[in-house]
């Protein structure tokens, strides 16, 4: 387009197109250590003689199958958006001796069952006598009624496997990472007066929560990935500001790429126009072809991100056209 110097200068027009990549970036699921497959060990120590003799007190011996690993639904691990997935694992009760009965119980700490992730964040779990409940974890050491898994062992030397069923309820939001804790398994005996502990032990538990990430724009359309953005005209100069909703369960870094550098191009080759941008306050530099910033988030709130472009006034600028594309790219930091 050709100026008119005798004519009141015509104000340049822009376009700036602002693509921007919104993606559910999932970080490394840590695997938990010495994770064990369900089922009773290959081999039980004998807890005595194989044939006893007759009037042998019963005696009892309890086996966990080792470190139960938390998968869930897809194998990925515990995400809150999933539904209820159970992992089992079984508890072996060995016996000798005079036939007797027993049941197992599990400990339950007064404000609840959490697996703990090195950042802090709990993570609600509970320990089930079948698929549909009830619960085997209990504040009273002995167990009640309702937490109480009954058994019998028969004369002589032998054992049973008894499966358990870890849950960890869906819905509940926490940082991504890696979460371990346990209960405390109890075997007791029971006989003519108040039940006896025979034995307890730790039943492990882990379970990786994997990193998620949602972003809005709310100058965009629903579900857009990105759009134009018309700074109008740039002789008096012009800020911008565009917001952006982000959820997500881990730190989100952003990274920046400028086609032109920061630089508004003419349409016909004229001298182009810079521009400023920050996000959420914080100035990104352009120049290197690329930038990147990382932000602090909380899995219950999401983060209200501004970017802000930034032209100052510019009254001999050729007029026409200037552009450039902006890609933005949101990562969450698993």
């Amino acid at each position: 387009m050709r100026n008119n110097r005798a004519a009141p200068p015509r104000a340049p027009l822009l376009g700036l197109l602002l693509g921007l990549l919104f993606g559910l970036l999932l970080g490394a699921i840590p695997a938990p250590a010495a994770a064990a497959e369900g089922g009773a060990p290959a081999q039980l120590p004998a807890l005595g003689a194989s044939s006893p003799a007759s009037g042998d007190p019963c005696q009892l011996d309890l086996r966990l199958a080792g470190q139960t690993a938390w998968r869930g639904i897809y194998g990925r691990g515990y995400e809150p958006t999933a539904g209820e997935a159970l992992e089992q694992t079984d508890v072996v009760v060995l016996h000798d001796g005079a036939p007797c009965q027993w049941y197992l119980t599990a400990e339950r700490a007064p404000n609840g069952a959490f697996l703990q992730s090195a950042g802090g964040g709990r993570l609600g779990f509970d320990v089930l006598q079948s698929p549909n409940g009830p619960s085997l974890l209990s504040e009273d050491v002995q167990g009640t009624s309702f937490s109480r898994l009954n058994g019998a062992s028969g004369e002589g030397l032998g054992s049973q496997a008894v499966a358990l069923f870890v849950s960890i309820p869906p819905g509940q939001v926490v940082r991504a990472g890696a979460y371990a804790g346990h209960t405390v398994i109890r075997l007791y005996r029971l006989g003519d007066g108040l039940p006896e502990l025979v034995v307890q032990a730790p039943l492990a538990i882990a379970a990786a929560v994997p990193s998620v990430l949602s972003v809005s724009a709310r100058d965009f359309l629903p579900g857009a990935s990105g759009g134009a953005v018309d700074l109008g005209r740039l002789e008096g100069g012009v800020t911008r500001t565009l917001g952006f909703d982000v959820t997500a369960n881990a730190d989100v870094s952003l990274s920046f790429q400028s086609a032109n550098g920061g630089v508004l191009r003419h349409q016909a080759g004229a001298p182009g126009i810079p521009y400023r941008l920050s996000a959420g306050g914080r100035p990104i530099s352009l120049a290197a072809g690329g930038t990147a910033t990382r932000f602090v988030t909380t899995p219950e709130t999401p983060l209200m991100l501004d970017l802000t472009i930034t032209v100052d006034p510019h009254p001999r600028a050729a007029a026409g056209v200037y552009r450039d594309e902006l890609v933005v790219t949101f990562k969450a930091e698993g």
